[in-house]
Parts: structure tokens; sequence; C-alpha cells
């Protein structure tokens, strides 16, 4: 159903659940003048278009030469078919838990809690700033050998990320020239810096990460050089320093202003905790949307969609869809049956390798915070936290007051 209220840009500081619920009221599917495609609004509906690559194309298919450029170049992300599945499942593997617990001992744990620690003999910090935005890239940098510990590096890795999901969260139609020549300028700095790293662990290979790639990809993805390399290491970057943010983010702050939630979490065990971070994906996400192209004429819904015609599965909305969820579905539910059946790390083809790395750094730190912060606070004194982002949506800042940090 065509719908000029239907937009995803507009207001990107404002809740927009409200929105997504009135949009409902149109049908599961309204087209977006904005962004020139259709919102699918339908939890079904979502999985369905994600499921079905062959009428649903991803938007990288024919993609431009200028967004290959700001992604990086041919990865996990920007192939198609056989070559994306080969490195679909070689990622999975990165991400087994064989490899995962090693990853959390050795470079997850220490850089939680180096970030913690720095809080001791303090009496408030932007935990949006101070942790949610360090831990999963420092995180990632340790895992690929890098200097996690250096915070200028760090902090110029946090803006240039941001900047390229600036211009990634829009179709190219609705991106400003000033956000395009700040996404190239960006990518070119994250290459020059990862080309460094890459070219010395293929020269002087060690247990990292990096390594990893070097070691395993000719018989993964047959012959490399360091341009392949530098692509799929790109693609891990770019989630280690950004959606899992969003993540933390709104995990930290949904314990702040729940406190019947943040009680329930902390006296609950493994399982109460487990079931708060499923349903921080789902109730507050991370990704906003993700886009796709019909490939032929077909149909979702009432909807006649056309082949050529955008197409954008509304996770935010999707996640929250009381015809699959019921009418709690805005709400937390820490006894929710099937408590990971949301659609946060998408499903299909194309569902996250990188999910278990995201709910490790997740329990990690909200073990962390329950266990190292007393009686922590929202500042009443310092702005408040803002639910915003037009792609990747999170609260923030996260000024907190606390009485002791150990």
């Amino acid at each position: 159903m065509k719908c000029e209220a239907a937009t995803l840009l507009a207001q990107p500081d404002a809740l927009p659940f409200d929105h997504f619920a009135d949009l409902r009221a149109n049908g599961p599917v309204v087209w977006d003048d904005a962004l020139q495609g259709w919102l699918v609004l339908s939890y079904d509906l979502c999985r369905d278009v994600f499921r079905d690559e062959e009428s649903f194309a991803h938007n990288y298919a024919q993609i431009d030469a200028e967004t290959l450029r700001v992604k990086g170049g041919r990865n996990i992300v920007t192939t198609q078919g056989e070559p994306h599945d080969r490195l679909h499942r070689w990622a999975v593997q990165i991400f087994s838990p064989r490899n995962l617990a090693a990853y959390r001992d050795q470079h997850v744990a220490p850089v939680i809690d180096s970030l913690f620690s720095a809080f001791a003999g303090r009496r408030q910090a932007d935990l949006r700033r101070d942790l949610c935005e360090q831990v999963p890239g420092r995180s990632m940098m340790a895992m690929m050998g890098m200097a996690w510990a250096d915070d200028a590096r760090v902090l110029e890795l946090v803006r240039l990320h941001e900047t390229i999901m600036v211009y990634l969260g829009k179709p190219g139609h609705a991106v400003t020239p000033s956000e395009r020549a700040a996404a190239l300028a960006a990518s070119g700095a994250i290459d020059a810096t990862l080309l460094a790293e890459v070219r010395e662990r293929r020269d002087a290979p060690g247990e990292d990460l990096l390594s990893r790639l070097w070691a395993e990809a000719p018989e993964r993805v047959g012959d490399v050089d360091e341009t392949v390399i530098l692509a799929n290491a790109r693609e891990l970057f770019l989630g280690g320093f950004d959606t899992t943010v969003h993540a933390l983010s709104n995990g930290i702050h949904t314990l702040l202003v729940r406190p019947d939630l943040q009680a329930a979490v902390r006296t609950g065990g493994a399982k109460a905790l487990d079931a708060f971070i499923e349903e921080v994906l789902r109730v507050l996400g991370v990704v906003q949307h993700r886009m796709r192209i019909a490939t032929v004429d077909t149909r979702l819904g009432d909807v006649a969609i056309a082949a050529g015609d955008r197409v954008i599965p509304v996770l935010l909305a999707a996640n929250r869809d009381p015809e699959h969820f019921g009418e709690g579905a805005p709400d937390f539910d820490l006894e929710r049956r099937r408590v990971h059946d949301h659609l946060a790390f998408i499903t299909g083809p194309r569902t996250c390798p990188g999910s278990p790395l995201a709910r490790m750094e997740m329990k990690l730190v909200f073990t962390a915070f329950f266990e190292r912060l007393e009686n922590p606070k929202l500042d009443p004194a310092a702005p408040p936290p803002v639910f915003t982002g037009a792609f990747t949506r999170s609260w923030r800042p996260l000024n907190v007051t606390f009485n002791s940090a150990r």
C-alpha cells in the first residue's frame, strides 16, 4: 500500500515504535517514498524475504563500484551464490564454540577487565563512550593481534566506522555528497590501517585471527592475495566496531531504566541473563532494516512487487509483530518461549555468523556491570539518552553515576 507517512529516514532521534504500529494499520507491506522501496513490517514476511534470495536478492548483488570501495572490496557480504556460501561456512567455523572459548579467555575478557578497571576511583562515566563503544572494537583488534590498548587509534577507528555506516544505511539516491566523500575517505583510512597488519601477518604469522585467515584461505576459497584477506578482514572489523556497540548500549540502558528487569536478571542466573540478551536484541534491535531487490514479479501479502523493486524488511517492526509474538510483543519477557525466535541476526543464507561473538560479549559486559559497579544510575544532571540512528539504533549517551567501581 502507498502511504506518504511511511519513511525510515524521518525523525532519527524519535522513538520509532509507535510509527511502525501506526503503519501496520495500512497492512504489513507499505511504500516508503524517501527510500523508494517497500517496507515489510511482518515477522513472517520478513523471514520469507531473507530465506528466498532467488526472489529477493541481496542489495549488493549488483553492487556499484563506489559502494564496493566503501565496503572494502569483495568479501562475505558483497559476494553472492556459491562464493558467498563458502565464505559464510568459513565464518561460521571461525566463530565456532571451541574458537569462541579461546577468543573469550585470551582476548575479550582481558579487554573488558581493563575497561572496568579504568572506572576504579571514579563516580561517573559515559558508559556508551567509555564501555560500549570500546569493547567490540578493542576485542576484534585483540583477536587480530593489533594494539587494542592504543586509545587514540581505537577512537579514530570508531569514528571511521560510524562514518561508513551513515553511508551504508541509505540507498545511493539518499546519500548526500558530503556523506559520500566522508565514507570514501574513511574506507581508505581503514584500508591503510588494516593492510599494514595484513602484510605483517603474511610475513610473520602468529596465533591471531589475521594469521588464521592467511593460513585457511587457500583451502576455503582458493588462491588468495592481500586484497582478498584485506576485504574479508574489513568485514569482520566492521562487525566488531559497529553492530555490537548498539546491542551493548541498548542492554545497559534497559538495565538502568528498568530496575525490575535488572533485579530479575541479577538474581535469575544464567538462564535469565541469556533470555535478557535475546530480548534486548528482539525488543530494541541493532540494525533497523535491511534491503533486498526483487528479481521477479511476486507478491508479499496482498501487495504486488515488481521485479527490480527495492524491498526493505524492517527488523524493529518485525521483532515486535503482535501477529507473531502476541500482544506483549513490545515488552521484555524473560520467560518468553523460544526466546531465540527473532530476526536481529536475520535468517537464511545471510544469518550473521558473528552472532555467537556478539552474544558472548554482551554476556561478559552485563555480568561485569552487575559485579563491578555499585548502585549504577543514570546521571540526572547530564544530558539524557536518546534512541537515535537511521540504520543502526541505540541509546546514547549513557551518563551513569555509581557509588564505587571494582
